[in-house]
């Protein structure tokens, strides 16, 4: 019996400096990590939150260079029911047509020297400034797209378009029912990129022109410019936010054009006392 017990005994001796050793190495795993894991750890995740820092003022950023950006799935969703959805015959042949930029250059030509014949100064101030506008803003349009190379929407997926009859001259198109037909893979290598929108531009820039110089009849054009704003969308080519930024980017470059020209009127003007006093602003006197 006392021979048991002593066995019982030696046993469980052997059991505590068993796990006396066991527990004495896990303490020093320990130490070591804390000691030294983790203030590397800590130093390499600081040297890294640093280099991401920096990379936010890179230009252009990382995320543009390695994946254009996509459309946010409410853009996309605003898209497919303007593309789809709203669509019917009528539309179908006055979306492509007012978007159609050779059958209109003909007639802003003609309402152009109109102005600059029949209005007298204000007609020619506008004409001169709209151009202005729309020559320095168009130089920022095809850099833009270059550097955020968004695809058009019927470079990424299928989509609905619509082609116009070819007649000459192209304005009796309008007398020939356009062809409905859906986007191609082919097409993704020669569409442009999707933003900004020229179409958009060009329309926003005459517009807030035609507001400033003709604030009584100006305002009217501008549902012609949400009309080729929203037939962009219409035909596919180019995203609601697309669109949108557009408008916002050529509302503010036209304005700053405009106040460099006024600036620019009154600093030259005081150099002919009778035109001074007739104009001493481009605009002051438009109604």
């Amino acid at each position: 019996m006392e021979g048991d017990n002593l066995c019982v005994l030696s046993q469980l001796a052997l059991q505590v400096d068993l796990l006396r050793g066991l527990l004495q190495a896990n303490l020093g795993e320990d130490l070591l990590r804390v000691r030294v894991i983790l203030p590397a750890r800590r130093k390499k995740q600081k040297r890294e939150g640093r280099q991401q820092h920096r990379c936010l003022f890179r230009w252009p950023p990382a995320s543009i260079l390695a994946a254009p950006p996509a459309p946010g799935k409410m853009d996309e969703r605003i898209f497919h029911l303007i593309n789809e959805g709203w669509t019917n015959s009528v539309f179908d042949l006055f979306m492509p047509v007012i978007s159609r930029a050779d059958i209109w250059i003909p007639f802003f030509i003609a309402a152009g020297l109109a102005l600059c014949i029949f209005d007298g100064f204000r007609g020619r101030a506008f004409v001169l400034c709209t151009l202005v506008a729309l020559g320095l803003s168009n130089l920022v349009i095809e850099p833009l797209k270059d550097a955020i190379g968004r695809p058009r929407p019927k470079q990424v997926q299928t989509a609905r378009m619509l082609e116009l009859v070819k007649t000459r001259p192209m304005l009796l198109t309008i007398f020939h029912r356009p062809i409905v037909r859906f986007s191609t893979p082919e097409e993704r290598a020669r569409s442009g990129a999707s933003f900004p929108s020229g179409h958009t531009n060009n329309n926003v820039v005459i517009a807030i022109c035609a507001m400033l110089f003709y604030r009584r009849f100006g305002k009217f054009y501008m549902p012609v410019a949400f009309a080729v704003m929203y037939s962009r969308i219409y035909l596919a080519a180019h995203w609601p936010s697309d669109v949108l930024a557009t408008m916002f980017l050529a509302t503010g470059e036209t304005l700053l054009v405009l106040a460099l020209c006024e600036s620019a009127w009154r600093m030259i003007v005081p150099r002919w006392p009778a035109l001074a006093a007739q104009h001493p602003s481009l605009w002051a006197a438009s109604v």
